[in-house]
């Protein structure tokens, strides 16, 4: 299960490798982020979690003025809503999205976020890792910055067995331009 975490970096390391070696290094940011998390999708997850804290932390290049490709970490957690004694669910998610829009304006910048990677859920009893996807919106200052501040939306949708499918992160935080 190690593993999977750090293949995604492996990954995202050696696509971008070519990038190390061009006269014009493209732009790097790092990002972190906070709000809460809702669980969604099936029925029960609801009934049984409640909402809880969304964090993450990303690390992101500039391809083009059209897309920023981003690995990222996260961490959600949920309540469990009929036993307080109990720590609730946790998920880490270990991501590799792509955000799309026209990143080379001056003033707000909205974009859509597609991406896969790894989820490890982990309840009182036991732990899983499973594949899966997210896709959402965010909006974003200028890209012009050093210090830009964004708001996310993400539906992120793990191919478990169980009933624990999807949840929605609602975040804000701060990028800031290597």
């Amino acid at each position: 299960m190690k593993s999977i975490k750090y293949l995604f970096l492996y990954c995202f390391i050696f696509l971008n490798i070519n990038f190390l070696n061009a006269q014009d290094f493209p732009s790097s940011y790092i990002s972190m982020g906070l709000g809460i998390a809702v669980p969604a999708i099936e029925e029960d997850f609801p009934e049984v979690y409640t909402p809880g804290p969304s964090l993450t932390v990303a690390l992101s290049l500039k391809m083009s003025d059209n897309i920023i490709a981003k690995a990222e970490f996260g961490y959600d957690h949920f309540y469990l809503k009929e036993n307080l004694n109990i720590t609730g669910l946790d998920i880490l998610s270990y991501n590799i999205n792509l955000n799309i829009s026209k990143f080379n304006i001056k003033g707000f910048t909205p974009y859509g976020i597609i991406g896969m990677g790894a989820y490890t859920l982990s309840d009182f009893s036991s732990s899983q890792t499973n594949i899966g996807f997210n896709f959402g919106i965010g909006i974003s200052g200028s890209y012009k910055k050093k210090v830009i501040p964004y708001g996310e939306v993400q539906m992120d949708y793990n191919l478990t067995s169980g009933f624990v499918k999807g949840y929605v992160p609602f975040r804000i935080g701060i990028i800031f331009k290597l």
